[in-house]
């Protein structure tokens, strides 16, 4: 009985997911941390400039960045958080150094 029901579940299993697809998730987790820190609802896409367009200013992206290194258990050195300035600059560095730990 036992080895029926866990082949039923490992048939029931998903594909692994395609590295788009963890992207995509990845830019939905940073744009709700980003939307539970603005006090109004401005447009959140991948272009969107964190000081310029969402007004954080360099103490609140770096709230953001540890919320979201102790959310994704990875760290971003300061010199690259530096160079972060849209969505998408966050995105990719999340998804450089997750890349970088689990090669480690």
């Amino acid at each position: 009985m036992e080895s029926s029901i866990a082949s039923n579940v490992s048939r029931r299993r998903e594909p692994a997911r395609s590295a788009d697809k963890v992207v995509d998730l990845m830019q939905v987790c940073v744009v709700n941390t980003i939307r539970r820190d603005l006090p109004m609802t401005a447009a959140i896409h991948g272009q969107a400039r964190i000081a310029a367009d969402l007004g954080f200013d360099s103490l609140a992206l770096m709230e953001l960045v540890f919320a979201l290194e102790d959310r994704f258990a990875v760290s971003i050195p300061l010199e690259a958080v530096a160079r972060i300035s849209t969505v998408d600059d966050l995105v990719d560095a999340l998804r450089f150094y997750l890349e970088h730990r689990q090669a480690a």
